[in-house]
């Protein structure tokens, strides 16, 4: 049995900010927590951040490699694509890393996006392998983040390509790229908050636009041995249907 009890502590943005506590964030500050005697070896500690963002519009475009040519992919009806890019870095033990469905969005305070499957390649039906060819869109190229950096269009959970199941400990090994959601075409930075959820080790909020007093938790744990985790997988990829290429004006569907 777990019993959570929570206190909650306003914090000025960028005075006594605590990592290590649940609630509320800036983009780029870390929730850290740790997880005990992981297989009776080590700790793992992770140190997760949503860090920045972009709103890309209502469409994007990519290159297809099997076609050979640019599509562009259309967001549902009043829809509009937003991308957040996380960071997971684990140190300790080798271990599962937290897939990018842990990341959810809050809209107007009384609605909730789960994120988009990542995109994936038009790849053709003799195609076998398990790992997949992620697309690579064209309105985040030379994309500069709110460091100056430019940012990385690898996708969250992915590496080169290739989708990762376990991650290794250390920086270069860290879960680092976009997580895609479609969200309603009103909706502006400022109704927008990022709800990263680890189960019984606590979350972050992050808010996309700087917030001055940000509101932490402290939570004491009633237990004597807490659950085994539940292990996740990264969300994985599909193919769109009826993606739509527009080159010298010739339009057709693909599937």
């Amino acid at each position: 049995m777990l019993i959570l009890i929570s206190l909650s502590v306003p914090v000025h943005a960028g005075d006594r900010f605590n990592p290590s506590l649940s609630g509320e964030r800036n983009l780029g500050q870390e929730y850290t927590w740790t997880i005990q005697n992981v297989s009776g070896l080590s700790d793992v500690c992770y140190n997760t951040s949503v860090y920045d963002y972009k709103i890309i519009g209502s469409q994007y475009m990519y290159y297809s490699i099997e076609w050979g040519q640019w599509f562009t992919e259309q967001a549902d009806t009043g829809k509009k694509y937003l991308i957040v890019w996380a960071r997971t870095e684990s140190n300790g033990t080798s271990w599962y890393g937290w897939g990018g469905d842990r990341f959810t969005l809050w809209v107007w305070g009384n609605t909730t996006i789960v994120p988009d499957p990542v995109p994936l390649q038009d790849l053709p039906i003799k195609y076998q392998s398990e790992h997949y060819l992620t697309r690579v869109i064209a309105e985040l190229q030379n994309r500069t983040g709110t460091d100056g950096e430019l940012l990385t269009r690898e996708w969250y959970g992915w590496k080169d390509g290739n989708e990762l199941d376990r991650q290794e400990p250390g920086p270069s090994a860290a879960y680092d790229g976009m997580i895609l959601y479609q969200i309603p075409a009103e909706a502006q930075p400022d109704d927008i908050r990022v709800l990263g959820w680890f189960g019984y080790y606590g979350y972050g909020i992050w808010y996309l636009t700087e917030q001055e007093e940000l509101i932490q938790v402290v939570n004491t744990q009633a237990v004597e041995q807490k659950p085994i985790i539940q292990l996740d997988r990264i969300i994985r990829g599909k193919k769109s249907i009826g993606t739509i290429t527009r080159r010298a004006g010739n339009e057709r569907n693909v599937r």
